[in-house]
Order: structure tokens, then C-alpha cells, then sequence
């Protein structure tokens, strides 16, 4: 991902102090504009009580479509404020251009370049107050999707997220795919495309509510991510064929400002790789394949779901390092947002404990009228 090996020591924001202000600061305001908007958007049915009317109240039900919705909406808004204090961080304004904009439009084919310099202009004609706004775009709508209730104020700031999202995808990700070392390890083709989805998806189950269709959904969506990145993988001008590919690349991350336990687990997994770089690809890629097909066309497997973890959560630790820790990272990268969707498949993957003692009971139960039958029979 473009900018995750970027460092700056500068401050345009102001000290730790003024910067934790303007943080906080931020995040008032877009609470104060939730607020506004669940008020505006409110039509309370008559006899409605208080309580059902409150925009901030969780709704508890048990139904397995609106528990997928709400472990959604609750992990992406998550996603989503930890995406907004990040774009507050030091270097955003000064390095957005030079370190995320420019390399993702690397590759790109001529006609698609003009969309980076719409987006270099637009964010150069005021840098700090360009970083602002998005902050607030992003942390009202983690807010939004984490703490209103579902009704018509919480289906406008996921529209919203929607709306951002493709803006982020064209713009800021040059479509996620035309940066240089782009494949399904680094995080391609872009974190943002899963948020995309995922806002879709909540507001699609929610009018069907069917579980099994939204996991077909997910599932495909999933497998063509991680086919399509995994593919990436294979172009040999992406430089992961060579020996030392991933030992550079893993090194790298592990000299960037971060807590030192994570820098000592990277140095380990980069001398693992070392002089190995073409077998760890092709190793990379073969799973990434088998992973994406099996999600594709058995997403409820248990098998199939601890792969995709185990595949998401290797590559996000080793290759993406967490996607926070350079001075220019947006986000947590995609290894985050798959983890979330594939997790969100757990509650249609197989008979849950309580399902198999239900079964039992209902069982047990049959046997006994059978029983009692046979004894009104003798």
C-alpha cells in the first residue's frame, strides 16, 4: 500500500497538546451533527414510546439478519474512527500528495491519470483544511454507523460511507490496483472497496433479511477480492518474484516508528524470506487462490473460514504490518477489513451449540411420543 514505509518528524498541526484538541474538537462536531440529523430525521409513530424513539438506543433482537447488520455496521464504524483520527496525523497534509496520491496512480494507463491531478489540485488548494474535512467525513460516519440507532438517520450516514468510499476508491486509491508492489499480501486491490461493500451489504440485508443470500453475496464478493489480488501477485513487474521481494519490503516496515515487539516480529518473518522471495509468492498466490475459491462456493464451511483468517491475518501482521504504523497510513489496510467480513460469516457457517441442542431436544422429544405409542399399542 502506497505511503506504508513514509516518516516525518514535522508537525503541521501543532504540538501533541493543539493536536489532541483539534482531534477531540473534531469528533464533537460530528457528534453534534449526528445529533442533529437523528432529530431531523426522526418520525415517531403515535403511542411510540420514548425509549423506541431514542436515535441512540441499540435495537436487541435475535433475529440472525439484523445481529450480521449490527456486528457489521459496529465493526467498519470502528474501522472507520480509527480511519479518521489517522488521516488527523502529522504528515497527512503535507505528505497526502507525495507519498499516497502519486504512487497510487503509479502504473495507471494514461486516460485515468487526469483523476490524480483533479485530486492533486483539489487537495493543494488547502491541504489542512482539505485533511479536516475528510477527518470529519470519516468520524462522523464511524459514529453514525456504531452508535444511531437503525432508521433513516443511520441509512443516510451509511449512504454517506458509500458515497466517500467511491471517492476514496477513484481518488485517493487510483482504483487500488496501479501502485507498484500491489497484490493481495499488500493489501490490493484497496481496504476501501471491502467498505464499500459492506455498506451495501447491511443496507441490502436489511431490506430482505435473508441470512443465507447475504452470505452467498459475501462469500463471492470475498473470493473474487482475494482471487483478483492474489493474481496481482503474479506480474512480474511487481518485483515479488524476485529472492529478496518480500525481505526488503518486510525490513522496511520494520524500521518505521512502531511499538519495538512488532519491529522484532518483523525482522523475524524477513529472515524467513530471505533469498526465498519467489517460493513464499508462489506459495502466497496458490493459497490466495484456493482460499478465494473456496470462499466463493462454500463460504459457511468452518474449513474455509479458518483458512481465509489464517491466510488474512498472516499477510496483515508480516506484509501490510498492520497498515498504521507509517507516518502517511490511512487505515489498517485491507488484512483488517477482510478479517471483519469473514467474521461476519460465523453465524451462518454451521449448527451453532444452541442449534444442536435444540436438535437433540426435538430429538429426545420425538422418541418419547414414539415410545408412548408403541406402549398405547400394547
Amino acid at each position: 500500500m502506497p505511503g506504508m514505509t513514509f516518516t516525518l518528524s514535522s508537525h503541521p498541526f501543532g504540538n501533541s497538546g493543539m493536536h489532541v484538541y483539534l482531534a477531540v474538537g473534531i469528533l464533537i462536531v460530528a457528534a453534534i451533527s449526528l445529533l442533529m440529523l437523528s432529530y431531523l430525521t426522526n418520525q415517531p409513530s403515535n403511542g411510540a414510546s420514548s425509549e423506541s424513539n431514542n436515535p441512540f438506543r441499540s435495537v436487541k433482537t435475535r433475529s440472525p439478519a439484523n445481529r450480521r447488520i449490527r456486528f457489521i455496521s459496529l465493526s467498519f464504524g470502528s474501522l472507520w474512527l480509527i480511519d479518521g483520527f489517522l488521516q488527523l496525523r502529522n504528515a497527512m497534509p503535507t505528505q497526502f500528495v507525495s507519498s499516497i496520491i502519486k504512487p497510487a496512480f503509479a502504473l495507471a494507463p494514461a486516460p485515468i491519470q487526469f483523476l490524480s491531478h483533479i485530486a492533486i489540485q483539489l487537495w493543494t488548494l488547502d491541504p489542512v483544511k482539505a485533511d479536516i474535512g475528510a477527518a470529519y467525513l470519516q468520524l462522523t460516519v464511524g459514529l453514525g454507523m456504531m452508535f444511531l440507532n437503525r432508521g433513516p438517520a443511520w441509512r443516510i450516514i451509511v449512504k454517506l460511507s458509500i458515497i466517500w468510499s467511491l471517492v476514496i476508491f477513484v481518488f485517493g486509491n487510483g482504483f487500488g490496483i496501479f501502485y507498484k508492489g500491489a497484490s493481495f499480501a499488500t493489501g490490493a486491490p484497496s481496504a476501501i472497496l471491502i467498505y464499500l461493500f459492506a455498506s451495501i451489504e447491511i443496507l441490502k440485508l436489511e431490506k430482505e433479511q435473508s441470512v443465507s443470500k447475504s452470505t452467498k453475496r459475501i462469500g463471492r464478493f470475498l473470493g473474487a477480492f482475494i482471487f483478483f489480488g492474489s493474481l496481482l501477485g503474479t506480474i512480474p513487474t511487481e518485483s515479488f518474484w524476485k529472492a529478496d521481494g518480500y525481505y526488503q519490503m518486510i525490513k522496511e516496515m520494520a524500521i518505521s516508528r512502531q511499538p519495538e515487539l512488532i519491529s522484532i516480529l518483523l525482522n523475524g518473518g524477513a529472515s524467513l524470506v530471505n533469498e526465498t522471495g519467489q517460493y513464499v509468492n508462489a506459495s502466497l498466490v496458490i493459497a490466495g487462490v484456493a482460499v478465494a475459491v473456496a470462499l466463493y462456493f462454500y463460504p459457511t464451511k468452518r474449513s474455509t473460514l479458518i483458512a481465509a483468517v489464517l491466510i488474512t491475518t498472516t499477510t496483515w501482521i508480516f506484509v501490510q504490518d498492520f497498515g498504521v504504523f507509517s507516518a502517511t497510513g490511512t487505515d489498517s489496510n485491507s488484512g483488517s477489513a477482510t478479517l471483519v467480513l469473514t467474521l461476519s460469516l460465523l453465524s451462518n457457517s454451521g449448527p451453532t451449540l444452541r442449534g444442536k441442542l435444540r436438535h437433540r431436544d426435538h430429538d429426545y422429544a420425538i422418541a418419547m411420543v414414539s415410545e408412548g405409542e408403541s406402549a398405547l399399542l400394547l
